[in-house]
C-alpha cells in the first residue's frame, strides 16, 4: 500500500495537506506464517475454523525459537543445548 495525500479543509480559508497512511491487515495465513506455523498446517486448521478463529489461534501462538531463546537464556550456558532447528 502506498501513502495518499489528501487535502483537508477545516474552514473555507484554510486547507490543510495531511498524509495518510493506510495499513494493510495481514491475511489469517500471513499471521500463521509469521508465527512459523507451515502453509499445510494452516489448511488443515482452515478446513475446521474461521477466519475469526484463526487470526485468534496465530495470536495466542508463540514462535518456538522465541521460547527456545528464552529458556536458553533462563539457564545461563546453555542458549546451544536448547536450540530447535
Amino acid at each position: 500500500c502506498t501513502n495518499v495525500l489528501r487535502w483537508e479543509s477545516r474552514n473555507q480559508d484554510t486547507l490543510q495537506q495531511k498524509n495518510v497512511m493506510r495499513i494493510r491487515r495481514l491475511t489469517p495465513r500471513e499471521g500463521w506464517r509469521l508465527m512459523d506455523f507451515s502453509d499445510e498446517d494452516f489448511d488443515k486448521a482452515k478446513a475446521v475454523n474461521s477466519d475469526s478463529q484463526l487470526y485468534k489461534q496465530a495470536g495466542n501462538s508463540i514462535v518456538v525459537n522465541v521460547l527456545v531463546a528464552i529458556f536458553g537464556q533462563m539457564f545461563d550456558g546453555k542458549e546451544n543445548e536448547y536450540k530447535w532447528h
